[in-house]
């Protein structure tokens, strides 16, 4: 099958998933069994150690840490996980903390710099996929007006007068056998 055939079979047998879509399966797996489950599996895994976990479970974010480590200890406490994990998380606990605030400005700093690109680019917050196409071709015709990217290397880093370097007589050297 042909690369168009895939797309093409694809799109008629599922949907285009969309930024609700998402929203919707996060809003399901926060709190759900199957969140806690995987939180259980990972705490196994790591032998208590909490220190990645917003890196490995799915939907967290870096405001779920305090409901992460208090997940941690509960389960410790029920029997769910190993109760010789109690010490490692307790150790591991203030870590997961400093790690999920490195992430909360992580991502203040990321949106930040998405809303500097797309001003930049011209773009509004919201704004569509065409929009973005026309501001990449309006790029493309100003870099064409300028003059290509080589004729631009070479208007800056050419001597003119100089022309190609000469070996000026000298025999190529030899490798040592």
């Amino acid at each position: 099958a042909t690369p168009a055939e895939v797309v093409r079979w694809f799109r008629t047998h599922f949907k285009p998933v969309t930024a609700e879509d998402i929203e919707a399966v996060e809003r399901l797996y926060r709190g759900s069994a199957e969140e806690r489950a995987d939180v259980a599996t990972f705490l196994r895994q790591k032998k208590g150690h909490l220190t990645l976990l917003l890196d490995s479970i799915m939907c967290s974010q870096p405001d779920d840490a305090d409901r992460f480590v208090d997940m941690a200890r509960a389960m410790a406490e029920s029997g769910e996980v190993p109760a010789e994990f109690r010490d490692a998380i307790e150790d591991s606990a203030p870590k997961l903390k400093r790690r999920a605030e490195v992430l909360r400005k992580r991502n203040v700093r990321e949106a930040q710099e998405l809303e500097l690109n797309r001003a930049s680019a011209g773009l509004a917050a919201g704004s569509s996929l065409e929009a973005l196409a026309a501001a990449i071709r309006g790029r493309q015709e100003s870099r064409r007006a300028e003059g290509g990217f080589l004729e631009r290397l070479e208007a800056r880093y050419a001597d003119a007068d100089a022309g190609p370097p000469a070996l000026a007589g000298r025999a190529p050297k030899k490798r040592p056998a």
